[in-house]
């Protein structure tokens, strides 16, 4: 996990076979109140973190996962803004 400038500002090691949704909830839990937005791939494309964030008062720009039945609301232009934390997480590699 990491702000807008790039920064990381935590991250968790879970096994192979646990989704990734399940664990961001707890992870961004102190990061939520003064985040206007969060931003996921697809793998974070889940109805209860998108009802964590949107009670936080953030705005979830989650890609949807191609599988998803019920089609939700997706900014591609201000998920774009996901490239500082990928690049981050490059560099850590």
């Amino acid at each position: 996990m990491g702000d807008g400038a790039g920064n990381v500002l935590g991250w968790q090691v879970t096994a192979g076979q646990a989704g990734d949704a399940p664990e961001a909830a707890g992870l961004l839990a102190p990061w939520l109140a003064p985040a206007q937005e969060v931003l996921g791939d697809a793998a974070y494309d889940s109805d209860a973190l998108r009802a964590v964030i949107a009670e936080a008062g953030a705005i979830a720009v989650i890609k949807p996962n191609p599988r998803r039945k019920n089609k939700v609301h997706f900014d591609p232009l201000a998920y774009q803004k996901r490239h500082h934390i990928e690049q981050t997480f490059s560099k850590m590699k």
